[in-house]
């Protein structure tokens, strides 16, 4: 396996990536807020399982691009909405808490309805040098369906949230996988032709480095979800949700957050999400090599 210094070399010089820690004090700089994984997250998603959702008011138009009015443009990169048979980005915007005692008795007070209660397994895969998860690429396989989190071109600026686009198809995933390791693939006289089901590439070049199950209780008041999820190794997390289709709607949902927040008594936030608290605590050297190239902020 490359050492972690050859890996901040080979992205500095090869593509530009900036690290945003020095490798020796394994610190991040700057703002303490994490850009890590499931730490609190507006998230850019394609419509497919679970809550991934579809903006049927564009997409069911017929109606040329440049017609449109500038809230209801497209995001930067979001596929061409002209094609109704395409699948559309969202964004979900979450943000983490650690849950209070008596949440579940508050958020029925305030109206809302147990809506799923479920069990999953999360299994997440990478490569021996971990070049996906180094570049802030998440992918993971959940109940048997493969999906891939990865940083958007731009990310908005924000102290509480940060910013994934997320994909479960396989065609899009198989693409995308194929174009970010296409320096591993080369330095290992490896070539992926076209698309490929992932689970061939998977059991190609990479190896699971992380898996645990989940249980979920997913309340809905109005168009807001709160999930509260306990997993298997001992680390509990709430997540409040807004789906919203344009960026202008941003300031209204985070308002809204705050605001149901506060009435659960939610008085913390947790400084981590589930996978930054698995790595750390049982996966030390990788959660330090990611927190040296800044896509994970140390805990103090």
């Amino acid at each position: 396996m490359e050492k972690p210094e050859k890996i901040v070399e080979e992205l500095i010089h090869q593509e530009g990536v900036k690290p945003e820690a020095e490798c020796i004090s394994l610190q991040t700089a700057g703002s303490s807020t994490s850009h890590g994984l499931e730490s609190g997250e507006m998230q850019a998603s394609y419509n497919g399982q679970e809550e991934l959702v579809e903006d049927v008011s564009i997409a069911n138009r017929d109606i040329n691009a440049n017609e449109l009015t500038e809230e209801e443009k497209p995001l930067d990169h979001q596929i061409d909405i002209s094609c109704s048979s395409e699948k559309q980005i969202t964004l979900e915007v979450e943000r983490k808490f650690i849950v209070p005692a008596d949440c579940e008795t508050l958020i029925e007070s305030l109206g809302g309805t147990l809506i799923e209660e479920k069990h999953f397994q999360d299994d997440y895969y990478d490569t021996e040098d971990y070049s996906l998860t180094i570049r802030d690429y998440w992918l993971r396989q959940r109940d048997g369906i493969w999906q891939l989190k990865y940083p958007p071109e731009q990310r908005a600026e924000s102290s509480s949230t940060s910013q994934y686009c997320e994909t479960d198809s396989e065609d899009q995933i198989c693409e995308l996988l194929t174009k970010v390791l296409q320096s591993y693939l080369g330095r290992h006289d490896m070539h992926v032709s076209g698309i490929v089901p992932v689970s061939n590439i998977v059991s190609s070049i990479c190896h699971n480095f992380a898996s645990f199950k989940t249980k979920r209780k997913s309340y809905k008041i109005d168009d807001i979800k709160i999930d509260l999820d306990m997993m298997d190794f001992g680390f509990n997390v709430g997540e409040i949700e807004i789906i919203i289709h344009r960026r202008s709607d941003l300031s209204q949902a985070l308002s809204r957050i705050d605001d149901l927040a506060s009435k659960l008594g939610v008085k913390e936030e947790v400084s981590e999400g589930k996978m930054e608290n698995f790595l750390r605590t049982k996966s030390s050297s990788h959660y330090n090599q990611l927190v040296c190239l800044g896509v994970l902020s140390k805990k103090d």
